[in-house]
């Protein structure tokens, strides 16, 4: 049966291999004429072509060899799956296990145990603490320092540096929500659009602008804002961590800005 088999030639076809399965599912076979005798029981429509003249031993010998070879690529199917099963257990969602890594001493001669380990760190003065670099800003006449933030997508204030400069009023609340880093912490919106000035390096003030997402802050901060990724972009910031400068260019000007960085 091709591709220009009616919808009642396949329903009829589909009922055939159905019988035909369940009559030899115990091994044994079908004769020719015990197989056109299934087919005009349960696909008489099919048993009146393969019984045509001339052409009908043929058809009936092809069909019944379409059922045979789709019988066996369905047990060589059913077959793959229980060995498949077998091999990863009773469990249908458990998964192969993964790759187990080489032994550590083969990867790292340096880090044999963890004593040793801490021994060489602690010797060549990996712990050493680092104080975080603070920007001195202000807004409204407001000083406040805020947290260089390179792991910030976006720039923010505490909620009571917010009240402090006065912006209070312009919290879009609709931007509310919860906010998510390493931890999580309650924002009470977002100020779009904010003034702010940053001292330069020779001391005067530099005017910028910036967006704020208000949010709480933990009480353990030295900092009420954070200036992240959205400013430093903004500005094309370059940071010398190890000079402690920050250098901005003022997009209106095209100028650079050079931003003392002061250690926490």
């Amino acid at each position: 049966m091709g591709a220009g088999a009616s919808a009642e030639d396949k329903v009829e076809l589909q009922r055939a291999y159905a019988e035909w399965n369940q009559a030899t599912s115990d091994g044994s076979t079908l004769t020719d004429e015990g197989f056109l005798g299934l087919l005009k029981e349960h696909a008489p429509g099919l048993h009146t072509k393969v019984s045509t003249e001339g052409t009908g031993p043929a058809a009936a010998k092809a069909l019944l060899s379409q059922f045979e070879s789709a019988k066996r690529k369905l047990q060589a199917q059913a077959l793959q799956k229980a060995s498949k099963e077998n091999v990863l257990g009773s469990n249908p969602s458990m998964s192969a296990p993964p790759p187990q890594p080489p032994a550590l001493q083969k990867l790292y001669s340096w880090a044999a145990d963890k004593s040793t380990n801490l021994q060489r760190g602690l010797k060549s003065n990996a712990f050493e603490k680092v104080p975080l670099r603070l920007v001195d800003l202000s807004i409204a006449d407001v000083s406040i320092a805020a947290l260089l933030d390179t792991g910030a997508e976006h720039s923010a204030i505490s909620t009571s540096a917010a009240v402090r400069c006065g912006l209070k009023p312009l919290v879009d609340e609709s931007f509310g929500g919860v906010a998510a880093g390493i931890g999580t912490t309650s924002k009470q919106g977002r100020v779009h659009y904010a003034k702010i000035t940053v001292k330069g390096a020779a001391g005067t003030g530099v005017q910028l602008e910036a967006a704020l997402d208000v949010m709480e802050w933990p009480k353990s901060a030295t900092f009420d804002a954070i200036l992240g990724i959205d400013f430093l972009v903004r500005y094309k910031a370059v940071i010398d961590v190890c000079g402690n400068a920050l250098t901005l260019v003022d997009g209106a000007n095209a100028e650079k800005v050079q931003v003392t960085l002061r250690p926490e």
